[in-house]
């Protein structure tokens, strides 16, 4: 021990955990060697040139194997203590700072700056000699905007079907637009515009470089309705457009889903013409008419259109609305969402036969199908985060925004706490030699731990969530109903898929069908693992058919690529340079976007929309989107032109992307 012993004490020579761990499990060895076979005197009893053997060092063989045991136990515990977590000189020889935890689990790039002055607002550009829009004139660009009801119903016939519904929406907003951004609509002006399927717009202002893919910026046209007895509880009309300079507000449907997006787009690109500035890469800006309705009209189309212009891949990168910057915190932090939920409306029906109500049977169909509603409420999905067995870019970004806000002042403590060591784990598992599958053990257990420190909002992130939105039967009091139906809506977790939820429910319904003596069949492709309708007779009390209902059946999107993808890396370092001191979390949205339809044109899609990273003006309020008193800040308009106008810039800059 006394070679080990002086390296361990030579001032020159620090030594790692890893260096140590490699010295002693040598001395470890050795030290079995001994207590085994003795020392090596010991073993040469039998040649003629040794000592003879001393009786004293014939030891019992009790304590040799007491050490043994002792010395493997401290052995293992070094082996899988956290090195990070002891404070030893690092074998290498540059000794410069070390980063914070939380930016090695989330790391934080530079804030971009371009080799020239970025246009800003209130700022002159020396080389062009313009001023981005005030923020007067933002608001009154918004205004008018939200002043034009463009509401859209779900349930509305095609463009071809009914034309003039359509037309008498979104004819007056184009309008409003030729008339608030002249620049862009000018006969001479260099951005192209094209409509597809009459009410989608795609905006194209020509790169100087066409060998660089295009950057599409996303926002749509349409807004969710407002219900007319909530009129009266509106502070402002809702499409009044009222602009609140005391507040700082502008008030409005539509004024945060999503007017403000595309009154920040075009004013940008309004002030570029204007100055006479041509960017490097072609920006696309592609506008969608009925997103809140589905995307079917404007969102599909609007992508097969690019599609067919630009191919597989064929765009940098797509910015779309999406997550926002939040305050609650204590910090601000903008959640760009880099993952988007799968879809599913399932359709549960049961069938019995009919009667007079004066001799009903113990349960009706509706009976019935509470029975299953219930089993069906009763059998939530499980949170889950599955880390075993995959890539990192294959784990959940859920995760990743969580890491990367624990250490933020208003994080829970002991959240914070299960997360570090969440990640303390994970790296012992990846360098781990052996004992790999008591590791993975030990993760799913911290991982289910995590989960249950978490509240509702968070799980639900990890999670596919299911609520029976919709139920129908029965057409007279006095007969009894033979036909009733539910339609469960699904937001399926970024890690699951269709096929998983639709076993899910038929695992679910099965043994509760088989007690109320009910058969289940399939209905369509997807359930074909099912008796199908057409092959399959009913029998006993009736049957129950499963079913995809309105053809909304969407798996999860892909993934983007975050790390050291060349976009994931600009996008944060426009943030990080608009937006002083900000930290940017990766995030997955819950709902979904015209991006579903867009992942054809690249991998690098991010749903962001910027806005304000300061309070709310109203204490205890917020944007209020798809409620009543919806508004922006006008701060948040402002924020948002910079930022449309620096990434405009940044992508031209960056030929890698």
């Amino acid at each position: 021990m006394r070679r080990f012993d002086r390296s361990l004490t030579t001032p020159d020579c620090p030594l790692h955990l890893h260096h140590l761990l490699t010295a002693f499990s040598c001395q470890v060895i050795v030290g079995i060697r001994f207590a085994i076979m003795g020392r090596p005197e010991d073993s040469k009893v039998g040649l003629p040139t040794s000592h003879p053997s001393n009786p004293a060092r014939n030891r019992p063989l009790l304590p040799r194997l007491v050490r043994i045991c002792a010395l493997a136990l401290i052995c293992a515990t070094l082996y899988y203590t956290d090195t990070h977590l002891l404070n030893l000189p690092s074998p290498s020889r540059h000794h410069g700072h070390s980063p914070q935890r939380t930016h090695e689990v989330c790391p934080q790039v530079p804030p971009f700056q371009l080799p020239g002055l970025v246009l800003t607002s209130g700022h002159v550009n020396t080389t062009n000699k313009v001023e981005l829009p005030s923020s007067d004139e933002l608001a009154k660009l918004l205004s008018g905007a939200i002043q034009v009801d463009t509401t859209v119903g779900d349930d509305w016939p095609t463009v071809k079907q009914d034309p003039s519904r359509w037309k008498t929406v979104f004819a007056p907003f184009h309008d409003y637009l030729s008339s608030a951004f002249p620049a862009i609509y000018a006969p001479d002006s260099p951005v192209e515009l094209e409509k597809v399927n009459e009410w989608g717009l795609v905006y194209t202002f020509p790169g100087s470089d066409e060998r660089l893919p295009p950057l599409v910026l996303m926002a749509h046209q349409d807004v969710v309705p407002v219900e007319p007895e909530t009129i009266p509880s509106w502070t402002h009309p809702p499409f009044s457009g009222f602009i609140d300079n005391d507040l700082g507000l502008v008030w409005g449907r539509g004024a945060g889903d999503c007017k403000a997006t595309i009154v920040s787009i075009l004013a940008t690109i309004e002030t570029m013409l204007k100055a006479g500035y041509q960017p490097k890469r072609t920006i696309v800006c592609s506008f969608g008419f009925d997103e809140e309705s589905a995307g079917t009209q404007g969102g599909v189309e609007l992508a097969n259109f690019l599609h067919e212009r630009y191919g597989d891949d064929g765009v940098a990168m797509i910015v779309d609305e999406g997550g926002e910057i939040g305050l609650d915190l204590g910090i601000p932090v903008a959640a760009p969402c880099v993952a988007e939920k799968g879809y599913l409306d399932a359709r549960v029906t049961v069938y019995t036969p009919g009667g007079h109500s004066s001799a009903p049977r113990d349960h009706t169909s509706i009976g019935l199908l509470s029975q299953l509603i219930t089993a069906i409420e009763a059998n939530p999905y499980d949170a889950a985060i599955h880390l075993t067995g995959r890539d990192k870019d294959q784990v959940t970004p859920a995760l990743q925004y969580l890491q990367c806000t624990r250490d933020a002042p208003g994080a829970d403590r002991k959240l914070t706490k299960a997360l570090k060591e969440l990640e303390r784990m994970q790296r012992k598992h990846e360098s781990a030699r052996w004992g790999r599958a008591w590791l993975e053990n030990k993760l799913d257990k911290q991982a289910a731990k995590l989960l249950s420190l978490m509240d509702r909002w968070q799980r639900f992130n990890f999670q596919t969530t299911q609520a029976v939105d919709l139920i129908s039967g029965g057409v007279k009091i006095n007969a009894l109903p033979e036909q009733v139906t539910t339609v469960i809506n699904h937001r399926i977790d970024v890690t699951s898929s269709t096929a998983e939820v639709r076993r899910h429910i038929y695992e679910t319904l099965k043994p509760v069908a088989h007690k109320l003596n009910l058969t289940i069949q399939g209905d369509g492709d997807a359930w074909d693992f099912l008796p199908s309708t057409a092959a399959a007779s009913s029998s006993g009390a009736g049957r129950v058919v499963l079913s995809d209902a309105f053809e909304s059946a969407l798996e999860p999107a892909p993934f983007t690529p975050l790390g050291d993808a060349a976009p994931w890396k600009l996008l944060q370092g426009v943030m990080r340079a608009v937006w002083k001191d900000i930290l940017v979390a990766p995030d997955v949205m819950g709902g979904n976007t015209d991006t579903k339809s867009y992942w054809a044109l690249t991998k690098h899609i991010f749903r962001f929309s910027p806005g304000s990273d300061r309070p709310f003006p109203i204490e205890g309020g917020d944007e209020n989107i798809h409620t009543v008193d919806e508004r922006v800040t006008i701060y948040g308009l402002v924020k948002s032109v910079e930022f449309y106008s620096l990434l405009i810039q940044a992508v031209g800059s960056q030929t890698e992307l």
